[in-house]
């Protein structure tokens, strides 16, 4: 089995240490800021009565304080710091159990479906709020009391920052984790991967399945169309040019959809997404609007060109380019 992206996201090393992605093995990357986590042979799970879970821990979270005394010590800051931190992994289990890698829809009624992509949205938007005030709040009085450089701090370990007042990191430790770092998770086990790991690691990630890509199923169905690489949705003209309606089907592909993309549902044919699972928008809109979509391919923006011929079999989340544009 491939290695399949799960998220790609902006994510300090410290939280990655702690996250329990999957029940089965992944890698996670580091491309600059963002953190990119890789799934194989990970098997769906589910978390007795979830709903009511979600419901709790967002409302938790909501009521959560980040007051700080002005006189509190390093010593304090650094207990708050792991309370918060510890608050944060009871969320990220919970909303980990919805991702595509993990999540099991047979196991719900479609209401239930619905209702957990609204709680999971709703937990997304609560988290970011709670990351930017550990930022701005807690890693930022880290910083200044014990003199460690604030961007550095999201390149430390967990317990490093936890120990910060005891033993620091090298420099070059440092640096070199901002250049690149990697961690595998195998048989419930985690260490850090070489410099040569990584690099075997992303070469046989762009060399394998050229030709024909596998992700999951988010609506089923075939199409055959034009593929139209957009990769933002900043620039509205460029997207109604590529989306124009051709004699073929046009081939959505992109890293993740967005809502601006509803307005030119109507001559789509097929999506194609790198992340995202079963409940990610590209999902909930194929749903809506019963266009075959295939989610979590990994790498189809890099796979595959504007004007490449392509083929969904959603039904098995494959895409096979039939055809590439000939340069």
């Amino acid at each position: 089995m491939t290695w399949k992206l799960a998220f790609r996201e902006n994510t300090p090393l410290f939280w990655i240490e702690l996250t329990e992605y999957t029940r089965g093995d992944c890698i996670f990357l580091s491309e600059g800021k963002q953190v990119s986590c890789y799934v194989k042979d990970s098997k769906p799970y589910t978390i007795p009565n979830l709903v009511n879970k979600l419901k709790e821990n967002n409302e938790k979270l909501k009521n959560y304080s980040y007051d700080i005394k002005k006189d509190a010590s390093l010593s304090d800051i650094l207990k708050f710091f792991d309370k918060t931190i510890k608050l944060m992994k009871e969320r990220s289990k919970l909303y980990l159990a919805t991702e595509a890698a993990n999540f099991d829809e047979k196991e719900y009624t479609k209401k239930e479906v619905e209702e957990i992509a609204k709680l999971r949205l709703e937990s997304k938007k609560i988290t970011l709020k709670h990351w930017s005030l550990i930022f701005s709040v807690i890693l930022t009085e880290i910083s200044r009391k014990s003199n460690v450089n604030f961007f550095d701090l999201r390149y430390y370990r967990y317990e490093e920052i936890k120990n910060i007042d005891k033993k620091l990191p090298t420099p070059i430790e440092i640096k070199n984790r901002k250049k690149s770092w990697g961690i595998i998770c195998e048989k419930g086990k985690r260490r850090f991967l070489t410099k040569e790991e990584i690099k075997k690691f992303k070469e046989n990630l762009l060399n394998s399945s050229k030709n024909t890509l596998c992700g999951m199923c988010a609506f089923p169905g075939k199409v055959k169309g034009n593929a139209k690489v957009i990769l933002t949705m900043n620039n509205k003209e460029k997207i109604n040019k590529l989306l124009s309606k051709d004699k073929l089907p046009n081939i959505l592909i992109t890293p993740m959809t967005q809502p601006d993309i509803v307005m030119h549902l109507d001559s789509v044919g097929g999506i194609v997404t790198d992340e995202g699972g079963v409940l990610c928008h590209a999902g909930i809109i194929s749903r809506e609007f019963k266009i075959p979509c295939v989610v979590g391919t990994g790498n189809a923006t890099k796979n595959i060109k504007t004007g490449d011929i392509v083929e969904i079999d959603a039904d098995k989340g494959e895409v096979r380019i039939v055809k590439r544009l000939k340069k």
